[in-house]
């Protein structure tokens, strides 16, 4: 269904004069929105998103006849913030799986919604999100967030008060951001005291505004001796998000964490700078990545007129002759003194 609505809102922009710009901004604005409210509440299965993808990326370089062919770069080489080179486009399969944390966050804030509320009553029942499993007949949501825990333990961090609503074992309250449950055999918190089991809150060693950190295995010693603060009996147990310096989560901090990285374009600031027009900007970046269509390119084996320069005549054309080396094109930016 999602396929179909985006394929049938390009249909509708019939227009032959918008520009690569122009279409580019239709993607980031329009078409993305369109994804957004899916994107939130599932995970998107590949062949969908790459389908997606396809069709935007058609659109960009071909316009609303989605022609299969003339791709002047890669998707991927697209999605990337300006000043790593892309064109600010953010990748589908990057962004879904940021806006799918949002769920963890939150069921693990209680947020007082009518959904939390019921996850919290009928699916975990009073333990934590990293310990359950899902039940052979849970929904298409449920699963995937069960299925992301994986990739995503240890960035929701406890920040305990009175211990009441955080799993000893299975959340992530000890420092250096990791579970009880990660570092610890199975029989050791069993064998350390009969008073605490692998369902305990964190409460149970908290007495009178002090821990009471019982005796065990020697791994359990170190957990305990790395615990240099103090429990706040009169406060609840907050959660922080790791990636964000306010420790409030955000889908954006999210999709940057998530999203692959590369070193800042060495031209960036020549062609986005502030006030740029986006037709011509985009044309730089097409030239600043060697794509456009000079005659020297394999896919312009089809002109009859040779691979000579059609400005000057002389030499074949290329990017490097075009923009620094023609002499038309010289004469024509000395006076702007380029």
């Amino acid at each position: 269904m999602l396929v179909e609505k985006i394929t049938a809102r390009i249909k509708l922009w019939t227009s032959a004069t918008l520009s690569y710009a122009g279409r580019l901004q239709l993607i980031k604005t329009t078409l993305f929105s369109m994804q957004v409210y899916w994107m939130s509440m599932f995970i998107l299965p590949m062949a969908v998103i790459k389908r997606i993808e396809s069709i935007l990326a058609r659109f960009l370089w071909r316009g609303p006849s989605l022609a299969a062919n003339g791709s002047k770069v890669s998707w991927d080489r697209i999605c990337y913030p300006l000043k790593e080179g892309g064109l600010g486009i953010k990748s589908s399969q990057e962004w879904n799986k940021a806006a799918l944390l949002k769920h963890f966050w939150r069921i693990l804030t209680c947020d007082h919604s009518i959904w939390s509320g019921w996850v919290h009553a009928v699916l975990l029942k009073g333990k934590s999100i990293w310990e359950v499993k899902a039940p052979s007949n849970a929904s298409w949501t449920w699963r995937n967030l069960m299925g992301s825990r994986s990739w995503c333990k240890g960035l929701f961090q406890t920040k305990i008060g009175n211990g009441e609503r955080t799993s000893l074992c299975f959340d992530y309250w000890v420092p250096g951001g990791y579970s009880l449950a990660e570092t610890l055999p199975a029989s050791t918190i069993s064998s350390s005291t009969s008073t605490i089991r692998w369902d305990s809150k964190v409460s149970t060693i908290i007495r009178n505004g002090e821990w009471v950190f019982p005796n065990g295995h020697h791994v359990l010693q170190r957990v305990w001796n790395s615990i240099t603060f103090l429990p706040n009996s009169h406060r609840q147990d907050t959660i922080k998000w790791r990636e964000s310096p306010s420790g409030i989560f955000s889908i954006a901090s999210a999709w940057n964490w998530l999203r692959r990285t590369r070193g800042n374009h060495n031209l960036h600031s020549l062609i986005w700078y502030s006030n740029h027009v986006p037709r011509y900007a985009l044309t730089l970046w097409l030239a600043s990545m060697g794509r456009l269509s000079t005659l020297d390119r394999p896919k312009m084996s089809f002109f009859n007129g040779g691979r000579h320069c059609v400005l000057c005549g002389i030499e074949d054309e290329s990017h490097d002759h075009l923009f620094f080396h023609c002499s038309p094109v010289l004469g024509l930016s000395a006076p702007c003194e380029l």
